[in-house]
C-alpha cells in the first residue's frame, strides 16, 4: 500500500537537504579541517541519483572525521526513513537535534518518522517546534503540511484545512499541498472544491501518482465511476506498485458490475502488499458480489487476523454468514463491529437483516431503529423499520415510514412487493 509517509521521505531529499546544502557549506566550509562536509555534500549528491548505498557510505565516513557534524547525522536518518527505519531514523534526527537545537528541517523529517510509528503526538510536538524556530519558508511550508496530516488523522479536519491553507500561502508551488488539502474537501464532501486543489495538484506535478488517486476517490464518492477507473488508470500508470490505486479500481469495477476485473486488481492490490487487510476485505466483498462465499470468507478472516480493531471487517464477514444462512454467526460478527465502534450504522443495519431472516422481528425493529437514528437518511433502515412495524401490528407507523421512503425513491412499492414476497410478510 502506498505510504504517504514514504512519499514525502523522498521530497525530503531533494527538497530539504539540497537545499540547506549551500547555506550549509558556506556556514561551515572555513572550519571544515577534516573533509568530513565534503563527505556530507557527496552524499547528497549520491542520494539525489539514486545511489543509496553510497551515499550511506558517505555520511558514515563523515561522522567516522566529525562525530559533532549535525548534518552528517541528519543526510543519515533522511536514508534510514527511505529505507523504511523509522527507529535508526529517529535516533539520527536525536543526534542532528542534540548538537543543533535551531535545525528545523531535522524537527520536521523526526516528527514524520514518528507519525510513520503511530506517534501522532510526538509527531506534533515536533511540527510545532519547527513552526516556532520559524525557519525559511520551504522548511515552515513542510512543518505545516505534516501539522495538516495529523489533524486529520486526529479527525480535526478544520485544523487540518488550516495548516494546508497557511503550507499553500508560504511555497503555492508544491503539488501534494493541494493534493493533501483536496483529500480533506473530499471528506467533508465538498467535492468542487477537492476538485480544483486536485486539478492544481496534477498541474504543478503531472505524474504525482497520489493526485490522480485522490481525484479518483472524489469521482468515486459521486458515482462517477468511469472518471474515477481513468484517474486510477492514471495512478497506477504513474506508480505501478501502488496498492490502494489498484483496490480502489476495483470497487469501482466491482460498483459497475464488472466483478471480474473488480477481482483482478484486488488481487494485483494483494500480490503487491500481501498484509493489506483492507484489501482482503474488498475482495471478500466481491467474492459475497459473485456468490462465492467460502472464498469470501477466507479473506474477511484474513482481514481481521491482519487487523482485529476494524468494524468494517466483521461488518463485511457477516454479510457473507448472512448470505450463507448462518444467522447466529451473522449476528455475533455485526455484535463485535457494533462493540468497536457504536456509531457505525452498517453493522446494525446487517444485524437488523439477519435478525429479520431468522424471524426475530423485536430485534429487528430495534437494530433498524438505531440505524434510522444514526441517521435519519438511511434509507434502507428506514424501509425496513416499516416493513417490521406493519409485521408487528403497528400498521399506522409503518405506512409513515414507507412513506417517507417512496417520497425518497419513486421505486418504493415495487421494492415493497419484493422484499413482502422474500421475507414472507
Amino acid at each position: 500500500m502506498v505510504n504517504p509517509i514514504r512519499l514525502l521521505v523522498l521530497i525530503f531529499i531533494h527538497l530539504a537537504m539540497l537545499s540547506y546544502g549551500a547555506l550549509f557549506a558556506e556556514h561551515v566550509a572555513a572550519q571544515d579541517s577534516s573533509g568530513a562536509v565534503e563527505h556530507v555534500q557527496r552524499g547528497v549528491e549520491l542520494a539525489d541519483r539514486g545511489d543509496i548505498d553510497g551515499a550511506f557510505t558517505e555520511f558514515n565516513k563523515a561522522i567516522e572525521l566529525d562525530p559533532m557534524l549535525a548534518r552528517a547525522y541528519y543526510g543519515r536518518g533522511v536514508l534510514w526513513g527511505g529505507k523504511g527505519q523509522p527507529d535508526k531514523a529517529i535516533a539520527d534526527y536525536d543526534q542532528a537535534i542534540k548538537l543543533d537545537p535551531m535545525y528545523a528541517i531535522a524537527y520536521v523529517n523526526r516528527g514524520l518518522q514518528r507519525e510513520n510509528k503511530g506517534d501522532l503526538d510526538g509527531g506534533l510536538a515536533d511540527f510545532n517546534m519547527t513552526i516556532n524556530l520559524n525557519p525559511p519558508a520551504p522548511i515552515l511550508s513542510l512543518a505545516y503540511l505534516n501539522r495538516s496530516n495529523i489533524n486529520k488523522a486526529k479527525g480535526n479536519f478544520d485544523l487540518a484545512i488550516a495548516d494546508a491553507d497557511r503550507s499553500i500561502e508560504l511555497n503555492p508551488k508544491l503539488g501534494v499541498t493541494y493534493s493533501n488539502r483536496g483529500e480533506l474537501f473530499r471528506l467533508e464532501h465538498k467535492y468542487d472544491r477537492a476538485i480544483a486543489d486536485l486539478n492544481q495538484a496534477i498541474a504543478i506535478s503531472p505524474r504525482f501518482a497520489a493526485a490522480y488517486y485522490n481525484r479518483g476517490l472524489v469521482y468515486a464518492d459521486q458515482n462517477d465511476l468511469d472518471h474515477a477507473i481513468a484517474d486510477f488508470d492514471q495512478a497506477i500508470a504513474n506508480s505501478p506498485k501502488m496498492a490502494v490505486a489498484f483496490m480502489a479500481r476495483g470497487n469501482a469495477y466491482r460498483g459497475k458490475g464488472d466483478n471480474a476485473r473488480s477481482l483482478a486488481d484486488l488481487d494485483s492490490a494483494i500480490g503487491i502488499d500481501p498484509n493489506y487487510a483492507l484489501a482482503y476485505s474488498n475482495r471478500g466483498v466481491t467474492h459475497n458480489a459473485m456468490g462465492q462465499y467460502d472464498l469470501a470468507l477466507k479473506d474477511f478472516d484474513r482481514a481481521i487476523a491482519l487487523n482485529p480493531k476494524e468494524p468494517a471487517f466483521y461488518t463485511n464477514r457477516g454479510e457473507g454468514l448472512r448470505h450463507q444462512g448462518e444467522f447466529a454467526k451473522a449476528i455475533a460478527d455485526y455484535g463485535q463491529a457494533i462493540a468497536i465502534n457504536p456509531q457505525f450504522i452498517n453493522p446494525y443495519i446487517g444485524r437488523g437483516l439477519a435478525h429479520l431472516q431468522s424471524h426475530d422481528y423485536p430485534a429487528a425493529l430495534s437494530d433498524f431503529d438505531a440505524a434510522y437514528k444514526l441517521n435519519p437518511k438511511a434509507i434502507e433502515a428506514l424501509f425496513y423499520r416499516g416493513l417490521i412495524k406493519r409485521k408487528l401490528g403497528d400498521t399506522a407507523g409503518g405506512n409513515a415510514d414507507l412513506a417517507q421512503v417512496k417520497a425518497i425513491d419513486p421505486t418504493e412499492p415495487e421494492k415493497e412487493q419484493k422484499a413482502i414476497k422474500e421475507l414472507g410478510f
